[in-house]
């Protein structure tokens, strides 16, 4: 802080008297000293003012203003400064000795600018080193203080780390090395972003206590802000500045940083303007940063302890609330000191709420006077009805100056400062627990608040575990109740032995007279007696009760239980007794839920102790009842399931099956097999479409006795049938009798009402005929509209098979009648190879049949060997007819019609095979034949099979050049070329052939042609 000099400060009294002589033997003038109030130093000032003006006057007369004496004289005032502060003046005059008198007649010299100038200099410099020499000695006090203070600081740091201490302890070191007025030192909490004052030195440091700085707000925020000291010369002039009760001109704050975090703001002020220095701001600084590290430990310490005690206290409460459960008043007595002891605070309350009435009762409290134990607050009144209405906590410092309450209650005059939480859970509150006026005149914090709800978190937990748990005890025996009867209902699944288990649970249980089941008919709206306990036997399953009739029907109706104590009393059903209300005095009925759809009523009629039924046996049959539904559902569920699953396996069966065959008769009757019995039909018919005609005929039919049942025929619309045909859509008939478009058969079997469903068998918008489904309606009641999906589903899976197979047959039909003529074809060119396609086919298949293949394998050996040799199509008749033997030219020619017939096959996708077997036919065993000159296994089966039946047909043909083999010579010559131009499994396989049941009738005669040649020869 700037220090002000005054004048005694300055100059030694003897030291200013002998200068005074010797500057009056020097100048002949008088010099007048006086301080800053006007006092004369050394000297008496009337010789020398000569009634001038009073000497406090003259402090306020500018700088080396001239003064006029009576007498004429003048006289030069010399204003004495430092540091911009007035510490005195001097008076320069005439000489006037010891006992000259001033008597106004005698002038006196006139003093000229030279001599004032000169005596002005000479009294500058002496005061000037005066002033100096003062400055130092002020600077060395301060020096050797502020060594003082830190060596005190450095002492006590390292004595003590009570936090407190070392607060109190550096504001006053600062406010001491700096000469401030006043000061704050203000900590920041964690998490938060404003300053708290933590220590407050002044004439109001209760109410700057109260002040809270947020972080960039004010001189000192801006400080914790920036993390820099800040010195504020005029405060009227800073727009930074925040006001306190304290009056103060110029401020210095210094931040408390260690290592990156900041843990406050040190702030001193003064009643000055300018008052504090840089060189202040750096000893200020020094001090912080001394003082921060050992502050922050002490800090952490303080926290630790504040913590262990607040964890102790919280300890012994949460032990005593776990060990009462019974009466709890002396229990919370003591909580509630504990608590107080906690928080610091002079008084506590707890109040529980009443939820009917509205109201906040008082259950125990202390440091309160005792007429307040019986107080009620209600909801919304005062600071505890506030804090329960509102649901969150409230924090007051001062009741007289917040205005968050508008209304007052009894209990709020008893204190200044208020805390007040709500004691609630999620779903409902539980009351108030209330502290009341801080201990030595503090106030409470944010952190009395967290510790305050900590405590009413265990007392919430506490009462709503002792709730809890009454209500679990009152709730065991109704829970081991439903679990009888869920035990009872979940070891079935069949609804009909379920009912008779559930009543005879519900009578048990309940202990009543009688107790019935009726079941919910949705089509019919009404209630069926399903089964019943204490009724006349002959009601079960004769009983019907419209819905709204008698009570259950009402209940049906509403979907609201009924709970009558007497029903003689209740105009809804005094004079509505329905066919169910048996000798009944008192009923409880409750509707069976579910997912919000109506399965069924639950009665029960006259506890056999003669009382009335109760709240909680209504409670206990409702809980059965959702037991009941959900039994019946998985039950339901249960037996849909497995229907759906056996519907679904044998649709797939269906599908796989149909599927896999292009015979349309093997569709059919398959198709109508499965869908009989997967729905359970007495008879069923397949009509397919005559487009000609415009009719359905009847293909297939089950359960007919009567063979003229092929011979029935519908137009398109006629019957049900033709009606489905016509409407493109599926049709069902839950009663033909009363269907006035059902069309009985003539020969009809039976004259029992039936019911019907059929679906149209449709590819795309095409109709290709439908199927009818039908039995009698007391087997199994009508078919459902289930059972008319399924119907629709099956037709459509088995409209594709039956498409596909009539596809299929007239491909083949189309197919066979191309490879026959394409042989023929070829056959005619030439009148010696006549029949020749035919024989190399049957002798291929024989061989393939004999050897075991595949029936696709021997179809498509079938088709190769029929067109094996397509390909001389594409030689010329003058090579093919010639009489005698060919040239190796003609030879080379020939040669290329396998590759030829391959060529000519080998766009046609189904006939890949069949062209490798054509190509290779001519292939050789041992790897000499053509064209590909392939070996052994190289060489595709079906061509070695083609290529012996070939040469064997070959050498047993007439020739122009030769004479045909007998069979015998022929085999022989076969059976030579084994291993060599043949593969032997297959020749041995042919050597088989005319004692298989494969082999052609004309194979089995011994002369087949004409005389032999050789089969290299003819095998070209």
């Amino acid at each position: 802080m700037v220090k002000r000099i005054f004048f005694e400060e300055i100059v030694d009294r003897e030291l200013l008297k002998r200068f005074l002589q010797r500057f009056q033997k020097l100048t002949g003038l008088s010099l007048l000293p006086f301080n800053e109030r006007g006092e004369a130093v050394v000297g008496d000032p009337a010789p020398i003012l000569g009634g001038v003006n009073e000497a406090e006057d003259l402090v306020h007369f500018p700088d080396r203003q001239r003064l006029s004496r009576h007498d004429g004289a003048s006289l030069r005032l010399l204003k004495l400064e430092l540091r911009g502060h007035l510490y005195g003046a001097v008076l320069i005059g005439p000489y006037i000795g010891p006992g000259d008198a001033y008597t106004g007649q005698a002038p006196l010299p006139r003093l000229t600018d030279e001599q004032i100038e000169a005596a002005a200099e000479m009294i500058e410099q002496f005061f000037g080193q005066q002033v100096e020499i003062a400055a130092e000695r002020e600077d060395l006090r301060r020096k050797e203080k502020i060594l003082s203070v830190l060596e005190e600081a450095s002492n006590i740091m390292n004595s003590s780390l009570d936090f407190q201490n070392l607060l109190e302890f550096l504001m006053d070191i600062a406010i001491d090395i700096t000469g401030a007025t006043c000061g704050a030192l203000l900590l920041k909490k964690e998490k938060k972003r404003y300053l708290e004052v933590a220590v407050a030195r002044g004439k109001f440091p209760q109410e700057v206590k109260k002040i809270r700085v947020p972080i960039g707000k004010g001189v000192t925020g801006w400080v914790a802000r920036n993390r820099e000291p800040l010195i504020v010369p005029n405060v009227l002039l800073e727009p930074r500045y925040i006001e306190t009760p304290e009056t103060i001109y110029s401020e210095m704050a210094v931040p408390l940083v260690v290592g990156d975090r900041l843990i406050g703001v040190v702030a001193v002020d003064s009643s000055e303007m300018n008052a504090f220095s840089k060189e202040d701001c750096t000893i200020l600084s020094t001090l912080a940063s001394m003082v921060t590290k050992v502050l922050e430990n002490a800090r952490l310490l303080a926290e630790s302890q504040q913590k262990i005690r607040e964890m102790t206290r919280l300890f012994a409460i949460s032990e005593r609330l776990a060990g009462a459960w019974g009466e709890s008043e002396g229990v919370l007595d003591a909580v509630l000191n504990d608590a107080m002891e906690a928080i610091g605070c002079a008084g506590m309350a707890l109040m529980f709420y009443n939820s009917d009435r509205e109201d906040l009762a008082m259950v125990a409290c202390r440091g309160l006077p005792v007429e307040l134990e019986h107080l009620r607050i209600p909801l919304g009144k005062g600071i505890h009805g506030w804090v329960a209405q509102q649901r969150k906590p409230l924090l007051i410092t001062d009741a007289t100056q917040d205005l968050t309450i508008a209304k007052h209650s009894f209990l709020d005059q008893f204190s200044r400062s208020f805390l007040c939480i709500p004691l609630q859970t999620p779903e409902r509150l539980v009351g108030v627990l209330g502290a009341y006026q801080k201990r030595e005149k503090g106030v409470f914090q944010e952190d009395d608040q967290q510790l305050l709800t900590t405590i009413g978190q265990l007392l919430t937990a506490f009462f709503e575990n002792r709730r809890l748990f009454e209500d679990s005890r009152r709730k065991l025996e109704y829970f081991s109740t439903l679990y009888k009867v869920s035990s009872s209902v979940s070891r079935t699944l069949n609804i009909s032995k379920l009912f008779g288990m559930i009543l005879q649970q519900v009578q048990d249980v309940m202990d009543v007279e009688n107790c019935s089941l009726m079941m919910y008919d949705a089509i019919k709206n009404q209630l069926t007696l399903d089964a019943a306990i204490g009724l006349p036997k002959d009601m079960v399953g004769k009983i019907r009760v419209e819905v709204g009739e008698g009570i259950a029907g009402w209940v049906a109706q509403h979907k609201q239980p009924v709970f009558l104590k007497d029903i003689s009393k209740d105009e809804r059903f005094v004079h509505r007794h329905g066919r169910l209300d048996y000798k009944t005095r008192s009923v409880l009925s409750v509707p069976i839920m579910h997912n919000k759809v109506l399965l069924g009523v639950l009665n029960v009629n006259n506890k056999r102790s003669g009382q009335a039924f109760t709240e909680d046996d209504l409670n206990l049959l409702l809980g059965i009842s959702g037991q009941i539904s959900q039994a019946l559902a998985n039950a339901n569920l249960h037996e849909r399931t497995e229907q759906q699953v056996a519907e679904l396996s044998l649709i797939q069966e269906l599908g796989k099956a149909i599927n896999s065959s292009l015979d349309l008769d093997s569709v059919l009757n398959y198709f109508i097999d499965m869908t009989s019995r997967i729905l359970e039909a007495d008879r069923s018919t397949l009509m397919l479409y005559d487009e000609q005609e415009k009719e359905l005929y009847v293909q297939v039919s089950r359960g007919f006795e009567d063979k003229r049942i092929r011979e029935i025929r519908f137009k398109i619309g006629e019957g049900i049938a033709g009606r489905a045909a016509e409407l493109r859509k599926p049709i069902r008939v839950a009663h033909t009798h009363l269907d006035q478009t059902y069309k009985r058969l003539p020969f009809s079997e039976t004259e029992k009402a039936c019911t019907l469903i059929s679906a149209p068998l449709m590819n795309r918008d095409h109709l290709i005929g439908v199927i009818n489904c039908e039995r009698e309606l007391d087997k199994k009641g009508p078919f459902t509209a289930e059972n008319l999906d399924l119907l629709d589903t099956l037709a459509s899976q088995a409209s594709v098979a039956i498409q596909n197979a009539r596809l299929y047959n007239n491909l083949l039909n189309y197919y066979f009648e191309t490879i026959q003529a394409l042989a023929a074809a070829i056959d005619a060119k030439d009148s010696y190879t006549h029949g020749h396609s035919r024989r190399v086919t049957d002798l291929s298949i024989g061989i393939a049949q004999v050897m075991g293949l595949s029936r696709d394998e021997v179809h498509s050996i079938r088709h190769a060997a029929l067109l094996h040799d397509v390909g001389k199509i594409g030689i010329s008749e003058q090579i093919l007819l010639k009489p005698g033997r060919l040239t190796d030219e003609e030879f080379e020619t020939i040669k290329t019609h396998p590759h030829i017939g391959a060529g000519i096959l080998d766009s046609i996708e189904f006939l890949k095979t069949v062209c490798l077997m054509i190509e290779h036919h001519h292939e050789r065993y041992d790897g000499r034949g053509y064209p590909a000159g392939l070996k052994g296994e190289e060489i595709p089966l079906g061509a070695r099979i083609i290529g012996v039946a070939d040469s064997f047909d070959a050498i047993t043909s007439t020739r122009p050049y030769r004479k045909p083999l007998t069979f015998a010579e022929a085999s022989n010559e076969i059976l030579r070329c084994s291993g060599t131009q043949f593969d032997p499994a297959v020749v041995k396989a042919f050597m088989q052939l005319r004692d298989s049941p494969f082999c052609p009738e004309w194979l089995k005669q011994d002369a087949l042609e004409e005389p032999p040649a050789t089969a290299r020869n003819a095998a070209r």
